[in-house]
């Protein structure tokens, strides 16, 4: 997979270099079309997709952000991200 995530080492298990960062998560339902972003910011585990076996429950994106994130839609339909 690539995207936002592109070039993070996950083969070592934890990431602690990511621990004091907001986790956003992106997923497309494939039936509905409804985007979920899921917002990680308190410690929780945070599941990431495998290389080499997709599963349906898996983000398509994510990204980790010190800075607090805003997501809107534009007169376009584009997704649009605010730094806060």
């Amino acid at each position: 997979m690539t995207g936002f995530y592109t070039g993070i080492d996950t083969s070592a298990g934890t990431i602690s270099s990511y621990a004091d960062k907001t986790f956003y998560g992106f997923f497309m339902d494939v039936n509905t079309g409804k985007l979920t972003i899921s917002v990680i910011n308190d410690n929780s585990e945070v599941s990431l997709p495998q290389d080499n076996m997709t599963r349906p429950t898996d983000y398509q994106q994510f990204i980790w952000s010190s800075d607090a994130l805003n997501f809107l839609w534009d007169s376009n339909g584009h997704l649009q991200v605010q730094f806060l």
